[in-house]
């Protein structure tokens, strides 16, 4: 994946095993990054912000800390 751009939901929805309404959920608590609203049905998360996601949570699957933030 490219760390540059942006990534729609159904994007990331096929890089992270987890339903939507997960997502949004971890959204919510502060757990995944918030997304950017581009237009009033348009939102789409930075690539850097969602590789830096799955970089922490493979980290931390090897026994490392996860990086919150």
């Amino acid at each position: 994946m490219s760390e540059n751009g942006f990534l729609r939901l159904p994007q990331i929805l096929k890089l992270i095993p987890i339903g939507k309404s997960t997502l949004l959920e971890k959204v919510k608590k502060g757990e995944f990054p918030k997304q950017i609203k581009l237009g009033a049905k348009i939102s789409v998360w930075k690539a850097s912000d969602v590789q830096a996601y799955i970089d922490d949570h493979c980290r931390a699957s090897n026994g490392n800390e996860v990086r919150h933030g």
